[in-house]
């Protein structure tokens, strides 16, 4: 499928040395059995890694929709941002899942996730990387899909999350009149809120990126599951970019921006290397 210019010309504001020395792995088949664009793309550091492999970022995006196909790992944000954290020292994975054309077809995208991570887990060795230490980073509406797992199981080798600009939970849609019907049961499973309150300890550090100019109705998604997780007292890390829009990681050239992510990069540092980055 041919990925429209605009989104392939898109880039994260934000530069680090040594990102054109990164190799990457295109269109690997992680799935078989649910279409030909199960594909995903595996970024790796420029020099060797260690024995045990380095440590992963795997990169979740929202669900596509019907205007947005499953070209959506060769979108420029994950082009960019997938050699950034490898520059940075990482193994950076992303991959298409199947379409949210509905919250009732999640179930769909549930599987192609888990099983996209199982596959990099399995082939660890091929690609240079630690399978027990591996950072979920989720954008705009992949967060009920891409945290479901990581906040109900609790694996041990997600060492941290990231979502940005996500939304949090899918509560609102369950009464929205404007849009498909929605099963009780997606709407429980996927509802993140309600699996902070058990055993906090064991919920991996999570950092929460919010844009100011975002939808008030995302935003307040963002703000009750802030509220949850602060009642359970479970690690979160909260920044705000009160002049961001949605994808403001590669629409905004502010400074705030680039502060951003600077401070989500050094988020992974902490969490997924033995020692803080210089």
């Amino acid at each position: 499928m041919v990925i429209p210019e605009h989104a392939r010309s898109a880039r994260v504001q934000y530069e680090l040395p040594r990102t054109e020395d990164v190799s990457i792995t295109c269109d690997i088949p992680y799935k078989e059995g649910a279409g030909s664009d199960l594909l995903m793309d595996v970024y790796a550091p420029p020099d060797v890694g260690p024995a045990h492999g380095r440590p992963a970022v795997v990169f979740i995006h929202g669900g596509p929709l019907p205007d947005r196909p499953m070209w959506i790992k060769d979108h420029g944000a994950f082009r960019t941002w997938g050699p950034l954290v490898a520059a940075r020292g990482y193994v950076g994975a992303v991959f298409n899942h199947r379409h949210l054309e509905r919250w009732t077809t999640a179930r769909d995208s549930l599987a192609d996730i888990d099983d996209a991570i199982a596959f990099l887990r399995r082939h660890a060795g091929t690609f240079g990387l630690n399978p027990e230490r591996i950072c979920i980073f989720t954008f705009s509406a992949g967060p009920p899909l891409a945290l479901r797992t990581v906040l109900r199981d609790r694996p041990p080798y997600v060492r941290c999350a990231i979502a940005y600009y996500g939304m949090m939970d899918i509560d609102g849609l369950r009464s929205r009149t404007d849009g498909p019907p929605i099963s009780g049961d997606v709407v429980d499973d996927l509802c993140l809120r309600r699996y902070l309150s058990s055993a906090p300890d064991t919920v991996p550090p999570l950092f929460l990126a919010r844009a100011g100019r975002d939808h008030p109705a995302l935003n307040a998604t963002i703000d009750r599951f802030v509220a949850e997780a602060l009642t359970s007292n479970v690690p979160l890390t909260l920044v705000t970019h009160p002049d961001g829009q949605h994808a403001f990681d590669t629409r905004d050239d502010l400074p705030r921006t680039r502060e951003v992510i600077r401070a989500t990069l050094d988020f992974i540092d902490a969490h997924l290397r033995a020692a803080p980055h210089p």
